[in-house]
């Protein structure tokens, strides 16, 4: 008896680094099999509140706007509406599968200065006007305030140079015009 339990440690000992990243390998598939049951059935929940209108993204890059869904044998089909140009729409017909997301990007709007302005939906606008007036008119003072500061950037001094984002068409016209200065004075000089 003692004699098996002398090798039984005699084997752990020899192939412990084994058996530990056996182990380790065992409890990284557990995990990962947890993580995609949770990952589809976030997907499936997705795909079964989609409804038209909605803007959505799809895993081929595409953005657009859900125009119908159909159910097929298949599972569900989704008519996506992807562009719109002279009057003419663009409709791509897609498995509901493929679609990645919801789309909830808004434009970036530059001012003059170059300074990022921050776009808030109309939905978000009204339930912030809602909620400020059941405040207190100190507290929603203080608010705006927070949110104009978030929003304002410092202004570039004149020294500082702009970067090519910066250039508008009013200052690039006298830069071409100066150069065509200068080109005639050298070709005068020469």
């Amino acid at each position: 008896m003692i004699y098996s339990l002398l090798a039984v440690g005699t084997f752990f000992s020899q192939y412990w680094p084994v058996l530990a990243l056996l182990v380790a390998l065992i409890a990284l598939y557990i995990v990962s099999i947890f993580r995609r049951k949770k990952d589809s059935e976030q997907a499936q929940k997705m795909i079964d509140e989609l409804k038209p209108g909605t803007k959505v993204k799809t895993y081929t890059g595409f953005y657009g706007t859900i125009d119908s869904i159909r159910e097929t044998t298949d599972g569900k089909v989704v008519m996506l509406r992807i562009g719109e140009e002279g009057g003419k729409q663009a409709f791509v017909e897609i498995d509901a599968n493929a679609i990645y997301g919801i789309d909830s990007k808004t434009d970036v709007v530059y001012d003059a200065q170059g300074n990022i302005i921050v776009k808030e939906d109309d939905s978000s606008k009204t339930n912030n006007k809602n909620k400020e007036e059941e405040q207190e008119p100190e507290k929603a003072q203080e608010q705006q305030k927070e949110k104009d500061e978030r929003v304002k950037k410092p202004r570039k001094s004149k020294n500082e140079t702009k970067d090519a984002k910066d250039f508008s068409a009013s200052d690039i016209q006298p830069i071409k015009e100066e150069k065509k200065k200068t080109r005639k004075t050298k070709k005068e000089e020469k």
